[in-house]
């Protein structure tokens, strides 16, 4: 249930709901209302909670039930590029290009 998850999200981050509050623009009564499960957050709403929890906002949505996992392919690139071997035109990438290249993605 996405409500629970939210919360357990929240807490493993040491983030209060005032904190969450602060680095999501989502308001406070608002996420505690989601975490009681009195609300069922909207796409926008997860869209802006999925980076201060650290979680991405597809997979946020797949918990919720607002996306088919079958319907459609994603990929964490962030993930990749912090946990794989990448490499451009036959040259490794470095952990400062790799940073720079999740940098600019954040930015889209």
């Amino acid at each position: 249930m996405i409500s629970e998850f939210i919360k357990k999200q929240r807490i493993s981050q040491n983030l209060s709901i005032q904190q969450l509050s602060l680095l999501s623009g989502v308001s406070a009564s608002y996420i505690s209302r989601i975490e009681s499960g009195k609300r069922n957050p909207s796409p926008q709403i997860l869209e802006k909670l999925s980076e201060p929890l650290g979680i991405p906002h597809f997979k946020l949505l797949q918990i919720a039930d607002l996306l088919d996992s079958g319907d459609f392919e994603y990929v964490d690139l962030e993930s990749i590029l912090l946990n794989k071997k990448c490499v451009v035109n036959g040259t490794e990438l470095s952990k400062a290009q790799k940073n720079k290249c999740i940098d600019f993605i954040k930015q889209l």
